[in-house]
């Protein structure tokens, strides 16, 4: 058998007993490979010692690593999700948005979220007007009970984990609470009504309803207006703007009231990524096995090295051995082990 293998060499026994010389070879083959185990005959002594055994279990950790990760995607995509929620600096919800569809679906936690302050730094390029965002945080406290349990600023991969749930920095902007006039026909008074920017309220007094689309700074060089759509029984909706500087422009003036634009006031809100994943933790040990699945496969390698040593003098000693991977490296390792061989037992 031990002629059959890959590897195989002969050395000249001399005149050294072979006890004497099975315990040096011992010895030599306990430093390069391991304990070896000692097989005696009447005619022999073989050592056998092998090491990297365990590396034949690579390609098995590997594979299994690829079902972990699977199983973890699995369970991330059954058990999970993933929302956003925009929270208004001072303000706080318990609630996040999930889409399904083409709509918004609102999906009440069991804690609240405030957003104590937000911030937003820029680059300095000296000579340009334009601005860059360099960063954008937000100072977030998690409310149970009405009391504070958790503070942390988040910032762009920095997320906060609270609960499963984690809270990512994903957008930010500006929301535009305005105020409107109702002045009525056949009424002197004006009544004041305050929405926000894509919100729909009611007129007081009507079966009417306004939604505020959008704010706008500048209207083609009028100033500042609003742009609303009317909503009214048994009709269709109707948008319009209603301009600051020009009070007494109201193009739905077939209506018992006239809309004027009294004022905005501005607020900036944090847009918060929320997202559950219970299998990302499986993921991660399902990565970590992969690679050291990938590491033992590559790098290591099983090697078997077997010497039989003649108990009557004068013959050849024959050193066998054996690798399932890396055999150039082995032919080194076995080319020293040869050498060792002929220095301790003094071979020609």
């Amino acid at each position: 058998m031990l002629k059959t293998l890959p590897y195989v060499e002969k050395v000249q026994m001399m005149s050294k007993a072979a006890n004497k010389a099975a315990e040096e070879i011992q010895s030599l083959l306990k430093k390069r490979f391991g304990n070896p185990m000692r097989i005696e005959t009447e005619s022999a002594i073989t050592l056998f010692s092998e090491k990297g055994k365990f590396s034949r279990l690579g390609v098995y950790i590997t594979h299994l690593s690829l079902l972990i990760i699977l199983i973890g995607g699995l369970m991330g995509s059954l058990y999970g999700f993933k929302g956003h929620v925009e929270i208004l600096e001072g303000e706080a919800v318990n609630q996040i948005f999930l889409k399904a569809r083409d709509e918004e679906v609102s999906k009440p936690i069991d804690f609240s979220v405030r957003c104590d302050d937000f911030n937003i730094t820029y680059y300095d390029f000296p000579g340009r007007k334009e601005k860059h965002v360099k960063e954008y945080t937000s100072a977030l406290t998690i409310l149970e009970d009405g009391k504070e349990v958790l503070k942390k600023t988040v910032q762009v991969n920095h997320p906060l984990h609270y609960k499963g749930l984690a809270f990512y920095q994903s957008s930010y902007g500006t929301l535009h609470d305005v105020t409107l006039g109702i002045q009525w026909k056949n009424k002197k008074e004006k009544q004041l009504l305050k929405t926000l920017e894509g919100e729909m309220v009611s007129i007081p007094n009507s079966d009417s309803r306004i939604q505020l689309l959008k704010y706008v700074p500048q209207v083609h060089n009028f100033g500042e207006g609003v742009q609303l759509v009317l909503f009214k029984p048994n009709q269709e909706p109707r948008v319009f703007w209603v301009l600051k500087d020009l009070p007494k422009f109201d193009p739905q003036n077939n209506n018992d009231f006239i809309l004027t634009f009294e004022g905005v006031t501005s607020k900036e809100y944090t847009g918060l990524q929320v997202a559950k994943d219970p299998g990302v933790w499986i993921v991660w040990i399902g990565s970590g096995l992969m690679i050291f699945g990938l590491i033992v496969s590559f790098f290591f390698s099983h090697q078997r090295v077997w010497i039989r040593i003649p108990k009557s003098s004068d013959k050849e000693i024959i050193l066998a051995g054996s690798a399932n991977k890396n055999r150039v490296g082995f032919e080194k390792t076995f080319g020293h082990l040869i050498e060792g061989v002929r220095n301790t037992t003094k071979f020609q």
